[in-house]
C-alpha cells in the first residue's frame, strides 16, 4: 500500500512539474500602458522597479535624433518629460537640451531644459502665443522668462533679453496637443 502511495505521489510531482514547465512559455496578458500602441505595453515602461521608460521601446524611428525617445533625451536626466508625459517640442545643441512637455494629468505644457547657464524647469505661458509647428513658447522661470522661437531661445529678465541657445533644427510633435 505505501509503495502505491509513494508512486501516486512521484507521478503527481511529475504532472505538476510537467504543466508548469508547459505554461511558462505562454505569456499571459498585458496592460496597456496609457496613450501607448498596442505594442507597447506598461511593462515596456517598467525599468528596474521605477516608472520611466525603456529606452529600446520608446525611441521612435522617425527620423529623430540618436538619443531622443517619447519624453526626452535618454542621456540628459534634465531635459526629459516627467512621468508618462510626452514632449511636443525638443531641441540639443551646443552644449543644451530642452523640450517642451504636455501633461497628461492636465494637459498643459511645461519646459524642461538643459542649458550651459544652468538647468530651467517652468510652465508654459498658456495664455500667451503657443505655436507647436513653429516653436513659439513662452515659460515662466525663477527670475524671468523663456522665449522660444523656433531654434532660437532667449531669456528675458529685468536687464534685458540674452540668447540662452540655438539649435539648427527643433522636433515637434503636434498630434499629442492641441490648443
Amino acid at each position: 500500500m505505501s509503495v502505491v502511495i509513494a508512486v501516486l505521489a512521484v507521478l503527481i510531482a511529475v504532472g505538476t512539474a510537467g504543466l508548469w514547465l508547459l505554461n511558462r512559455d505562454t505569456e499571459a496578458p498585458r496592460a496597456e500602458a496609457p496613450g501607448a500602441s498596442s505594442a507597447e505595453t506598461l511593462d515596456d515602461y517598467l525599468v528596474d522597479g521605477q516608472d520611466g521608460p525603456a529606452a529600446e521601446d520608446v525611441a521612435p524611428d522617425d527620423g529623430l535624433p540618436p538619443g531622443l525617445g517619447y519624453t526626452g533625451y535618454f542621456d540628459n536626466e534634465n531635459a526629459v518629460c516627467d512621468g508618462f508625459d510626452t514632449w511636443v517640442y525638443a531641441g540639443e545643441g551646443g552644449g543644451a537640451a530642452v523640450v517642451v512637455c504636455v501633461s497628461d494629468v492636465d494637459d498643459t505644457l511645461y519646459m524642461r531644459g538643459d542649458f550651459t547657464t544652468g538647468v530651467a524647469r517652468g510652465d508654459v505661458a498658456m495664455d500667451d502665443e503657443v505655436d507647436v509647428v513653429d516653436g513659439i513658447y513662452t515659460v515662466g522661470v525663477d527670475g524671468g522668462i523663456v522665449e522660444f522661437f523656433g531654434t532660437e531661445l532667449w531669456f528675458t529678465d529685468g536687464d534685458g533679453a540674452d540668447p540662452l541657445a540655438q539649435f539648427d533644427d527643433f522636433w515637434y510633435d503636434d498630434t499629442v496637443w492641441g490648443p
